[in-house]
């Protein structure tokens, strides 16, 4: 054959071959979803276990009155200040002290140890039950939270000293609670 012939033919079967309609890869590998079904189930028993140790804890009080949240967690007041009704609300800046126990009543973090907060309500970084605990609570109230792990630090713990899926119980002293100056 002739080489412009070959080139020839080479170019009108390049063109051909490359003005074909793309065809779809077949997936490698199928999700099942089975990896996402497994990690609900685990949560789901993670937290069943969780509320099952608070509500041994709840039963060992002695005449304490604890109520539950729709959040998901629980609590009892120490000092209820039932005169005061101004609750926080997002933007308010409270100023409180608070301590942290295992279900065991044994001393993760002490008040000493945290110090005291100024936080500004649901524009600053809390745990999840810490932040909406803060809101039941009036000026000058102590009140006792039980946080499933799943509400608390989670599945990795605070990495430090609170253990992965540990449920805790927070002491919190409310010392101070005023409405956010308006900046606008």
């Amino acid at each position: 054959m002739h080489p412009k012939t070959y080139f020839s033919v080479l170019v009108v079967w390049t063109l051909l071959l490359g003005c074909r309609e793309p065809e779809a890869r077949k997936p490698v590998s199928v999700a099942s979803g089975s990896f996402l079904k497994t990690s609900i189930e685990t949560s789901k028993q993670i937290l069943q276990k969780d509320l099952a140790a608070i509500q041994s804890y709840i039963s060992a009080l002695d005449s304490v009155e604890v109520f539950t949240s729709h959040y998901g967690f629980s609590y009892f007041y120490a000092v209820d200040r039932q005169v005061d009704t101004l609750l926080p609300k997002p933007g308010d800046e409270v100023h409180f002290t608070y301590s942290v126990q295992t279900l065991q009543n044994e001393t993760i973090y002490d008040t000493t140890a945290i110090g005291s907060i100024r936080y500004v309500v649901d524009r600053e970084k809390l745990f999840e039950g810490l932040r909406e605990a803060i809101k039941l609570m009036k000026k000058g109230e102590v009140a006792t939270f039980l946080f499933p792990s799943a509400l608390a630090y989670g599945s990795l713990g605070d990495k430090k000293r609170i253990a992965p899926n540990q449920p805790l119980v927070c002491s919190i002293y409310m010392l101070d609670h005023s409405p956010l100056a308006s900046t606008e």
